[in-house]
């Protein structure tokens, strides 16, 4: 068997990526330290804190020098100076920031999730869009778009659950913002149909950046986040404190971030064993249906469970929304009443 994350041995020190940064934001990835610190956060002023410090301390005992993912934790408080950019958005920016993204400037932004808080187009299109379109030399000229992925009502409906498959989905009608449709932000959920998931409603919430065209991905955010201030926090008093309300965490990964040494697992074994380290060049991600002949070869296929490029809402097309009342039954012959 192999353990992902053996014991340390004896002098082993953690691995930390991109530490002789100069950035003033403090940048930090340290797997290991940003892991246990998060942890740490939960225990503040908690029974519960010496049970955390515990396992703490036996994480600290294992090498997460092999982890190629990035965290993406959100601390509630009001965060300044360089607190600010270790959680949310702030710290999404600031990790986005490491890195070479130039032929991605202008692609669009997924926000795929299955709760909405309460928006405005200043924060969702400025501030947010801001941190999940940062990029190494990133450019005022760049063409920022972004894609939200949410059910139609008639998705739910027609989904394995029926209308009762809508209450994970959590969205008042007051949160469907007039601008999310009339400025073309909507676009209609589709689970992958061949895994059987096309009509599974989702509670996945997942972000990410591609190319149309070939649907290669930029980077891709799987996390707990949902599209809210409280979930991703909020800048405040002229951008000199960053305000969160929930606890979440997410990991970050991009191609550039996993070039990483192959070992054989059978060191000794005459044909198949081979003691030297090979390093693999940095590979591409793409959707796991995107086209063979576009794929490069060192390519790693992401399955996202969804299609890509996602389709536009019509203008038949209303967003789901919980405390709406729906007169059409579903498979099972209910309707929804809920006022």
């Amino acid at each position: 068997w192999v353990q992902d994350f053996p014991l340390k041995q004896q002098g082993t020190k953690p691995n930390e990526i991109n530490s002789k940064t100069k950035d003033t934001t403090e940048f930090k990835n340290c797997f290991e330290d940003v892991l246990c610190e998060y942890i740490l956060s939960i225990a503040k002023g908690k029974s519960i804190g010496e049970t955390l410090l515990r396992i703490t301390n036996k994480l600290k005992k294992h090498d997460f020098s092999g982890a190629r993912g990035i965290l993406i934790p959100s601390v509630p408080g009001r965060h300044k100076g360089p607190l600010m950019y270790r959680y949310g958005h702030m710290r999404l920016r600031t990790v986005l920031r490491q890195f070479d993204l130039e032929k991605f400037k202008n692609a669009p932004i997924v926000a795929q999730y299955s709760s909405v808080g309460n928006q405005t187009s200043t924060y969702l299109k400025g501030e947010l869009l801001q941190s999940f379109a940062s990029r190494k030399n990133a450019s005022s000229q760049d063409k920022l778009k972004l894609e939200l992925i949410w059910p139609t009502h008639e998705q739910v409906r027609t989904s394995l659950e029926g209308w009762s498959g809508g209450n994970s989905l959590c969205c008042p009608s007051k949160n469907n913002k007039d601008f999310f449709t009339t400025e073309h932000l909507f676009h209609k959920w589709k689970g992958v149909e061949e895994l059987g998931r096309n009509k599974a409603n989702p509670h996945i919430k997942t972000y990410t950046r591609y190319l149309p065209d070939t649907c290669e991905l930029a980077w891709v955010l799987l996390t707990s986040s949902n599209l809210s201030k409280a979930a991703w926090g909020t800048l405040e008093r002229g951008n000199t404190q960053f305000y969160i309300m929930h606890y979440e965490i997410g990991v970050l990964v991009l191609p550039e971030h996993l070039q990483m040494p192959i070992f054989s697992l059978t060191p000794h074994h005459p044909l198949l064993g081979s003691k030297k380290k090979t390093i693999v060049p940095s590979p591409h991600f793409f959707t796991w249906d995107a086209p063979k002949k576009i794929r490069p070869r060192n390519s790693i296929r992401v399955q996202l469970p969804y299609h890509l490029p996602p389709k536009l809402y019509t203008t038949n097309d209303q967003p789901w929304a919980w405390d709406e009342n729906y007169v059409k039954a579903d498979h099972r012959g209910i309707v929804r009443v809920v006022k």
